[in-house]
């Protein structure tokens, strides 16, 4: 059984996905399914990492997963709130490039023309 709460709010086009908890390998399954849902009504992702405590490689896995599933149909998924090794993880990895909203990527030391390749 997962330690992680998933929460999908949907509003317009948008779907905003709390998680609370742990991100191991117990929960991939669950984000997974999470994501692929919010993927399926909406064309804007948003996940918040806020109170996630541990993100693990599966799980990092399920949100590139699911970006690269989202450019395919022309969306995107973002993380954002993420704090501590949440973070460290997100920027070690690079995944921080791809996932970051487009209003942090300056942030995270994106030029604002690679944020859309084909643009």
């Amino acid at each position: 059984m997962s330690d992680l709460e998933v929460k999908t709010v949907v509003e317009a086009d948008r779907a905003v996905v709390t998680l609370d908890g742990t991100c191991d390998l117990r929960s991939h399954d669950v984000l997974a399914a999470a994501l692929r849902s919010a993927l399926d009504v909406a064309t804007v992702v948003v996940v918040d990492l806020a109170r996630v405590h541990f993100l693990d490689s599966s799980n990092l896995r399920a949100l590139v997963s699911a970006h690269l599933a989202a450019r395919q149909d022309a969306k995107n998924v973002h993380v954002i709130n993420a704090a501590g090794s949440v973070a460290a993880m997100l920027e070690i990895t690079g995944v921080i490039a791809l996932l970051a909203p487009p209003a942090e990527r300056s942030q995270v030391g994106i030029p604002r023309a690679a944020e859309n390749p084909d643009g």
